[in-house]
């Protein structure tokens, strides 16, 4: 049970950081920047597939919803992949402001709900 609770944190803690990185990659897009902040789209998209991946280990959690959740930030960083691909920042802005960050939001928001059992002590 506690391999199981360390990984929740682990995961919530990237979660965290995986917002906190998508509202500065918006906020470098909206100042120009939009070339020097695909390294962190990178990042930011490799630590979602971790949180999909980590999450698959702990066996412990209820079937929920979160499939839904999953593929529309999949959708959504595809979406920004292709707009970083056809270097479009504006295209890019639009998908983070209105696709990425809201849906990760509520990702972030259902799994700290999903955890809030095992995590409350």
């Amino acid at each position: 049970m506690e391999k199981y609770i360390d990984v929740m944190k682990r995961i919530l803690d990237l979660t965290d950081t995986m917002e906190k990185g998508l509202i500065h990659i918006r906020n470098q897009v909206n100042e120009g920047y939009f070339e020097a902040s695909l390294p962190l789209v990178q990042d930011v998209i490799s630590a979602f597939a971790s949180v999909e991946k980590g999450l698959m280990g702990v066996e412990i959690l209820p079937p929920t919803k979160l499939g839904e959740e999953f593929q529309n930030l999949r959708d959504g960083f595809s979406v920004l992949t292709e707009a970083y691909e056809q270097g479009s920042g504006g295209k890019a802005l639009e998908v983070l402001q209105f696709n990425v960050l809201p849906n990760t939001k509520k990702w972030k928001m259902s799994l700290e709900k999903l955890f809030e059992l095992y995590l409350v002590s």
